[in-house]
């Protein structure tokens, strides 16, 4: 796995002359995504090199007692980093690569050291910028040639003699990704917009790995707008960033999924209706006044629109008026109080549908009403009245649609669904609490769909970190 880096005898000498000195030759060794790959911007390769060795003497105090800096690691002559003279006991050795114009490393105090400084416990938590918004930390690759900061810290005991070490360098980053499985005979359609996620961006973020993740404030990642087109039996990735390592007490995640079809209906809206008593057939429409009748005279007042709540993993649907977009709302109290109401004013009192099965773009059936308050429109023999849950009849929503036309239609939507991360070995499932530097998050989906009852399913698979060798370049 470890590859010597920086050549042959490049020897830096400190100290005095003592039979209580000696020599110190490192080994350097990094991660790599792809076995073999050479390339900075993927954390596989190295430009530059500062190496930091600190005392570790509780009488003498934390100085810095050598330092090596190189910045030319292409050279085949260079392979090793020796340290001569140097007094037995404990350090602690920080390692920094591609660190030759990073923004975000040189406002550290690790940019500036030098044999005899002091080394407090401030360089040692050290923190990179703070990140504000939704940002992500981009400046964490250098703007001349995308070469990604590693960073190491290691404890060490120099004895008498030679002394060996390897340092196995880390990016000190999150490469966060969502893949789609597309397993249909029709190709599918991600609008990156629709994604939506919780807890896994963190404000800011330790130079050097510590045990307990500098997590700050979570927010947002970054929205994208761009639609991932996933041609049929195959897969994409439908969204990528890097992150600073992070922990959550729930990861929770939501997707769209898109499926194209030769003949889509252009829905625009539905229509909600029950049978009457006599025959007919009764209508809820928005009198435009707020309120809402029920009535048998169908007209443009009677479209609905069916949207997500986020609730529960998108199986809370509420309606809204095609034309003004009120809300159709519900009172704790009254029989009479059914009405239209913007989202911002009344959204305690907005109906909630539960429809498990839901799927855009056809006919469904469901109850209608408020199911924390027990009360769902209900009518029978010419009028309607708020009443219980088992007394409650269920309405009919049919879409209306201006003809059929090739296009995508949206199969499913799911939110707030939580992460998990499942042992390779014991197969044992748990929630997905942290994201360490130098893993790779991959959330996977598999996307089925069955032609005859739209069927739709997903896994999220493990999450891993790779170790293979590295290229200098």
């Amino acid at each position: 796995m470890f590859l010597l880096a920086l050549t042959a005898c490049e020897k830096h000498h400190f100290g005095t002359s003592s039979q209580e000195q000696a020599s110190l030759v490192l080994r350097i060794a990094t991660r790599a995504i792809t076995p073999g790959d050479g390339n900075a911007s993927d954390g596989g390769g190295m430009n530059d090199l500062i190496v930091v060795l600190v005392n570790n003497d509780q009488v003498a105090g934390n100085r810095v007692e050598a330092t090596a800096s190189l910045s030319d690691l292409s050279s085949p002559q260079r392979q090793t980093v020796s340290f001569d003279n140097i007094t037995l006991g404990s350090y602690s050795l920080y390692a920094f690569a591609n660190h030759n114009g990073n923004s975000l490393f040189s406002a550290t105090a690790f940019a500036s050291l030098q044999k005899g400084d002091n080394f407090t416990q401030a360089m040692a938590d050290a923190a990179f910028a703070s990140l504000s918004g939704s940002a992500t930390p981009d400046a964490m690759f250098r703007s001349s040639d995308g070469a990604m900061l590693l960073t190491a810290r290691k404890d060490i005991e120099i004895k008498l003699g030679s002394n060996t070490a390897t340092v196995e360098m880390l990016r000190p980053l999150v490469h966060f990704l969502v893949e789609l499985n597309n397993h249909s005979n029709h190709k599918m359609m991600v609008n990156q917009s629709s994604l939506s996620f919780s807890n896994f961006n963190a404000s800011t973020s330790y130079v050097i790995a510590h045990e307990n993740m500098n997590t700050g404030t979570h927010r947002a990642l970054p929205t994208k707008n761009a639609e991932i087109e996933i041609p049929a039996h195959e897969n994409a990735v439908v969204y990528e960033c890097y992150l600073y390592e992070n922990q959550a007490s729930a990861y929770n995640f939501g997707m769209d999924i898109n499926l194209w079809s030769d003949n889509t209906m252009v829905v625009s809206g539905y229509i909600i209706s029950v049978p009457d008593e006599w025959g007919g057939t009764r209508y809820i429409r928005n009198n435009g006044d707020n309120s809402i009748s029920i009535d048998g005279a169908y007209s443009d007042n009677c479209l609905w629109t069916v949207t997500p709540t986020g609730d529960n993993n998108g199986t809370y649907y509420v309606m809204s008026d095609v034309g003004s977009s009120p809300y159709l709302c519900i009172s704790r109290e009254g029989w009479e109080h059914v009405r239209m109401y913007t989202h911002s004013n009344h959204d305690q009192n907005i109906i909630k549908l539960h429809i498990p099965d839901y799927q855009a773009g056809q006919a469904f059936s469901s109850v209608i009403g408020h199911s924390a308050w027990d009360r769902y429109i209900h009518y029978s023999n010419g009028w309607y009245q708020l009443t219980g849950r088992y007394s409650s009849r269920a309405w009919n929503f049919t879409p209306v649609g201006s003809g059929t036309t090739e296009g995508y239609q949206q199969i499913a939507s799911f939110r707030n669904r939580q992460l998990y991360k499942v042992d390779a070995v014991s197969g044992k499932k748990s929630p997905l609490s942290e994201m360490r530097r130098n893993s790779q998050v991959k959330v996977t989906l598999n996307a089925y769909f069955n032609e005859l009852n739209g069927e739709f399913n997903y896994a999220v698979e493990t999450w891993d970190t790779c170790t293979n060798n590295i290229e200098f370049n």
